[in-house]
């Protein structure tokens, strides 16, 4: 893993809802993990990686702001919530796409849990403004799954 691809992750949690992202290769672990007030905050086994990525708070460390264009702009979008902790699963009928519009009661995705196929519905008709988790994603209870407006 590189600075480079680092620096990607960072963008992409700035733009998105993630709030934890994780990840380990070749022995270095990198923790990225959004603070209350939208900071990411980068920490490392590695303190190279985070000299780099941002003047360092302490010495595995770095608090990086996100640009203000870079936060997504969600603004009275609506959140489709995991009811459970399980497994994201898409559809195999009808993949669910940003821009997707929807009727009201709609199956968004499946998340399974304990080997049961539970169903997720839209409670109203919207336009899917953001997708959030990804195919075998695990998911967390009233972890934002999908915004729509």
């Amino acid at each position: 893993m590189d600075i480079k691809e680092i620096k990607q992750l960072i963008d992409v949690m700035c733009a998105s809802s993630l709030t934890n992202l994780e990840i380990e290769q070749d022995g270095t672990r990198i923790k990225l993990e959004r603070t209350a007030q939208g900071q990411i905050v980068a920490s490392s086994n590695s303190i190279e990686y985070v000299r780099e990525i941002a003047a360092p708070l302490s010495s595995d460390v770095a608090t990086i702001a996100c640009p203000p264009d870079a936060v997504a702009s969600n603004k009275g979008a609506k959140e489709v919530k995991a009811p459970m902790v399980g497994t994201f699963h898409e559809l195999t009928t009808k993949k669910i796409a940003v821009g997707a519009k929807l009727k009201s009661g709609d199956v968004l995705c499946i998340v399974e849990a304990m080997k049961l196929m539970n169903e997720i519905s839209i409670t109203e008709p919207g336009e899917i403004v953001t997708i959030e988790v990804a195919e075998g994603d695990m998911v967390e209870f009233g972890q934002v799954l999908f915004t729509y407006n």
